[in-house]
């Protein structure tokens, strides 16, 4: 109608219907919105409905009681915030849960009504807990009062580690202090011990050597003393009576060694060489010796049988060469032993052939030509 006829006679009347309508409708809105608030069952729908209505009607005729329902629902779900934080510290049932409930509590409500509580409780927590701590890093301190004077101090120094200023710091120094001048005492008796072992054991290994009279014998003590104890108080004195016997045994060693080659047995001088242990540069000196002169001996002496006709000493002299040491045999000196039974089957030969030439007899002959080596 006041679309149509903006300037009709009943525009009064149709305004006044419609402000009339619309307030009808303002109400039922408020009333479709309010109805969930006054009859929600529990405050969190209520929290709901709430602000579902502040969202739909900001300007709506119950802001008044929104702001009043929304304080009691502030303090009620504080108040259940404050119990459900509360209850696990009343109901912690070690130190470290209650800790732990009671900083959750502190965290979520620095101003909650049970802070002073709280404080309360954390510095009494706190304090069980470092007695607690003191207890559980003393005990072994205490368990180990029976070990061993290591094991206490050892146990004793862990707990200053972890407390230094702890409530037992005092006694656990006064034990290590003591622990260490017991372990003076014990490390002073080791020394005394191991002293009069040492004594003992440089008795047992020294008194062999004086009552020995014989050097050998004196010088395989000195050696079995110098094996047991290398750096023993006698020491240079077993050296000095091994380097003796050494040096009295290598004067009768090379004295033994002259007398065979002199008289020329050179198998035996040969041996003897190669019997020696161990090897040194003196025998080496030695063996290289005999190497060079035992052929201008031989032959010396080979040259005193073909002239005394001693032709069978002459072969057994040179057949000693297959039984010397390997180490004394060569190519060369086989050659030359070679030639020295040559000269020596040509002596002999020479030799029966000039006495049959002497006697002319059938005696001669038949022996000649039976016994002589080449029958040239």
């Amino acid at each position: 109608y006041i679309k149509a006829l903006p300037s009709g006679q009943r525009v009064g009347d149709a305004k006044a219907i419609i402000a009339q309508s619309e307030e009808t409708l303002r109400q039922q809105i408020e009333q479709q919105w309010w109805n969930p608030v006054v009859q929600a069952p529990t405050m969190i729908a209520k929290l709901h409905a709430v602000q579902a209505y502040q969202k739909a009607l900001p300007d709506g005729q119950h802001q008044a009681e929104v702001k009043n329902i929304l304080a009691q629902i502030e303090e009620f779900l504080r108040k259940e915030e404050e119990q459900r934080l509360w209850q696990p510290v009343e109901q912690a049932t070690s130190l470290t849960a209650k800790l732990e409930a009671a900083r959750a509590y502190q965290k979520a409500l620095p101003s909650g009504q049970h802070q002073a509580e709280i404080n309360n409780l954390l510095v009494e927590i706190a304090e069980a807990l470092r007695d607690e701590e003191e207890q559980r890093l003393w005990q072994p301190v205490l368990d180990a009062k029976s070990g061993s004077v290591s094991l206490q101090k050892a146990v004793a120094q862990d707990y200053l580690l972890e407390k230094p200023a702890g409530k037992y710091a005092a006694e656990a120094k006064q034990i290590i202090a003591q622990a260490q001048e017991a372990l003076r005492e014990e490390e002073k008796a080791l020394r005394e011990e191991e002293k009069a072992l040492r004594e003992r054991k440089e008795t047992r290994w020294w008194q062999p050597v004086e009552q020995t009279k014989f050097l050998s014998t004196k010088a395989n003590k000195a050696r079995a003393y110098l094996d047991a104890i290398p750096k023993g108080k006698h020491a240079e004195e077993a050296k000095r009576i091994i380097a003796e016997y050494e040096y009295e045994s290598w004067l009768t060693f090379t004295k033994d060694y002259h007398e065979f080659f002199d008289k020329g047995q050179f198998l035996a001088a040969a041996r003897h060489l190669s019997q020696r242990q161990p090897a040194d540069d003196l025998l080496n000196e030695l063996k290289n010796k005999f190497q060079a002169n035992v052929l201008n001996s031989l032959t010396t002496q080979i040259d005193q049988f073909i002239s005394q006709q001693d032709w069978a000493d002459a072969y057994k002299k040179l057949d000693n060469y297959d039984n010397w040491p390997q180490a004394f045999q060569n190519v060369q000196t086989r050659r030359n032993i070679r030639a020295l039974r040559r000269k020596v089957q040509e002596a002999e030969d020479r030799y029966l052939y000039t006495e049959f030439l002497e006697a002319r007899d059938i005696e001669r002959a038949e022996n000649y030509l039976r016994s002589a080596p080449l029958k040239t």
